[in-house]
């Protein structure tokens, strides 16, 4: 009974788009699923399940959070480089056969601690940068983790919410 409840949510689903008072025509969707549904978290976890099994095969440990996925693995050889540019090379073609996206411009590689080299990680032949430090869940993370970065970032905000009135983000 759930898996035919299941089916008959997800099948036979159509998309218009509204501009003004203008109205596209009707067009069948593929794939994807009715944002804002309750559901939706549940099942796209379940829809990728079996890729955090998998990348932990490359030795990858992987943290999935809404849509995002981070992957960490200690590099202490260049094999260990070759084996984390090995499961983003997986990541991006699992992405591809289930018809999702990779954002290639929220990606990168951020080097935490004592680094001898500096991993050159490509998605389809684009490399992705190297930074300092990066905003991830609305914390400053910097390559040394010290908070100071996060702590000014978060103090700067609160200044310029304070002059103006507005809803901010840290991030």
């Amino acid at each position: 009974m759930l898996l035919s409840w299941l089916r008959n949510f997800f099948t036979g689903r159509t998309h218009q788009t509204k501009i003004d008072s203008v109205v596209s025509d009707v067009a069948v969707l593929l794939s994807g699923v009715v944002q804002g549904s309750g559901i939706v978290p549940t099942m796209f976890f379940t829809f990728i399940n079996e890729l955090i099994g998998i990348l932990e095969e490359f030795n990858i440990t992987v943290k999935l959070f809404a849509d995002d996925a981070k992957m960490y693995l200690k590099i202490v050889h260049d094999v260990d480089i070759v084996q984390l540019q090995a499961a983003v090379t997986f990541l991006v073609g699992s992405a591809g056969e289930w018809q999702l996206g990779v954002s290639i411009e929220k990606c990168c590689v951020l080097s935490i601690g004592h680094h001898v080299t500096n991993p050159h990680i490509t998605i389809d032949n684009c490399m992705l940068p190297t930074v300092l430090q990066i905003c991830d869940l609305r914390v400053v993370v910097c390559d040394n983790l010290s908070p100071s970065a996060h702590i000014n970032e978060t103090v700067a905000k609160a200044h310029k919410c304070s002059s103006h009135a507005c809803l901010c983000h840290l991030c």
